[in-house]
């Protein structure tokens, strides 16, 4: 597995999703393990306001998923990949103000775009530039990367 992976990482364009992964999970664990809290607690919603929070993000992150990829092939992956890292931004930078349940609403809508807009865009674009097999072997890999979710996740609780 080892001897696999150095292969691997001396491929850039692997290298750089298995990093831009990793990344990705570093940034999320620092928020999950506190999000119920930081909703009832900071912000002052009921269990069901947050139930309803989350839902929000749910459901327009599974209806702008399938558009989002229309936007990748018309624009580039990258782009769109970077686009939904502004969006789920935003999303968070509005969190970190939110003092009320239509401000989390808000601030989920936003990163519920970013979360769509970066869904499957890197494995996207790695299929396109090495090849179905290539791509394979290096999406196998990912949950490496969701590893770092721990670590974060641990800190930020």
């Amino acid at each position: 597995m080892k001897t696999k992976l150095k292969q691997l990482l001396k491929v850039p364009e692997i290298r750089a999703f298995l990093i831009a992964s990793i990344l990705l999970n570093l940034a999320t664990g620092w928020f999950f393990g506190i999000y119920t809290v930081f909703l009832t607690r900071k912000v002052g919603l009921t269990l069901a306001q947050a139930n309803l929070v989350n839902t929000v993000f749910m459901g327009l992150s599974t209806l702008l998923d399938p558009l989002t990829g229309n936007l990748a092939d018309r624009f580039g992956q990258k782009k769109v990949y970077i686009w939904g890292q502004i969006w789920w931004a935003l999303g968070m930078l509005t969190y970190g103000f939110a003092d009320n349940f239509w401000q989390c609403i808000l601030a989920e809508s936003l990163a519920a775009i970013g979360h769509a807009l970066m869904s499957q865009a890197l494995e996207t674009w790695l299929r396109n530039r090495l090849g179905e097999e290539k791509a394979h072997e290096a999406i196998s890999f990912e949950g490496i990367a969701r590893l770092a979710n721990i670590p974060t996740a641990l800190a930020g609780s």
